[in-house]
């Protein structure tokens, strides 16, 4: 059996500038020495590999120990690289579960760079799930296609579904305006950048890596208005979690709501008939008088007084009786020589 190729190396080039990139300025801001020393522990594990790395709940587990890093952190850091376009996170089926994929287009640029050399000896086989550069931008001795399901170069397997970019061997920034044309939502990763700033300053917090996921789900569905509109409703309601977003977002779909003025018409529209059930429910419903049956309950005409007067009076006799028998009256008997010779013993 023909050895593999090798495709990763030794090390890697940096540029000098490298802290001047204002995208690694707000890495070291937010995450401090923590967020450069994973974003370079990643650098090496790629390059070694060759422009891409497997991760996974080991990969995050060794990593978090080697660095001394909390293993959550680390997740938050990969998660905001992901989403300031520092790294591309590329989702694959496998027989064995889905492998998530960390690799970028400027990874892939350097790497075609220190692939000259050999380039120039014999072709270098990429996977076209995995390469981001377009067809300009590959380099003649970089040969994309699609690789086997069972093994390539880097003895990791992979089966022929689309990843979750639906990366093909063309065109990628090609297919990425097709999307935004068709569907009119976020794709690019300025905008995108833009609506993670706003959902953190609307929650006061940084995005953890299960509400990034979310986002980075919601905005290929959802348009920006519809988005920023639904984290507003959410934070006004107390409620911060980025499932209730979702569900807000997917209650206007259901309904075919598509734009801001077609929501808030159906939001007056719901507010004035709760607003009116509430009147009608508060008034009471005012007797008919008109009607020749009615009958008000407070009519002398349903007093009997002779029959009321009757039972007082008894009620009054039981209760003078009741008393006389409690009272002893028999000292009003007595005679006088008594009284005297009680006094006496006074």
């Amino acid at each position: 059996m023909a050895r593999p190729q090798k495709q990763g190396f030794p090390y890697f080039n940096m540029d000098v500038d490298f802290f001047d990139d204002p995208k690694i300025k707000m890495l070291k801001a937010r995450y401090k020495s923590d967020g450069i020393t994973v974003l370079f522990k990643l650098y090496c594990d790629i390059y070694k590999n060759g422009y891409y790395i497997d991760i996974d709940e080991d990969y995050l587990y060794v990593m978090s120990d080697d660095l001394s890093i909390d293993e959550q952190k680390i997740r938050q850091i990969i998660a905001y690289l992901t989403s300031r376009s520092l790294l591309a996170e590329i989702k694959s089926k496998t027989p064995h579960g889905m492998v998530t994929t960390l690799t970028s287009r400027s990874i892939q640029q350097r790497f075609q760079k220190m692939s000259e050399n050999r380039g120039s000896k014999r072709n270098i086989l990429v996977d076209n799930k995995l390469w981001l550069l377009n067809e300009a931008e590959t380099n003649s001795f970089i040969q994309v296609r699609t690789v086997d399901s069972n093994y390539d170069n880097n003895n990791n397997k992979y089966d022929n579904n689309p990843s979750k970019y639906d990366i093909n061997d063309t065109k990628y920034s090609k297919g990425k305006k097709s999307i935004v044309k068709e569907s009119n939502c976020i794709t690019d990763d300025k905008s995108f950048s833009t609506i993670i700033d706003f959902y953190e300053s609307e929650i006061g917090r940084t995005v953890s890596s299960h509400e990034l996921k979310t986002l980075q789900d919601i905005v290929v569905i959802h348009t920006e208005p519809l988005l920023r509109k639904a984290i507003k409703i959410a934070i006004e309601s107390g409620n911060k979690n980025i499932s209730y977003v979702r569900g807000i977002l997917e209650n206007w779909k259901s309904k075919g709501l598509k734009t801001i003025d077609e929501v808030d018409n159906a939001q007056k529209a719901f507010q004035s008939k709760f607003n009116n059930n509430k009147i009608n429910n508060r008034v009471a419903k005012a007797p008919d008088y008109t009607d020749k049956d009615y009958k008000s309950v407070d009519t002398d005409d349903d007093i009997d007084i002779d029959e009321l007067t009757k039972k007082a009076n008894e009620l009054c006799n039981r209760q003078t009786k009741e008393i006389e028998k409690k009272e002893d009256y028999s000292w009003m008997n007595m005679d006088i020589e008594s009284i005297k010779s009680n006094q006496g013993n006074l």
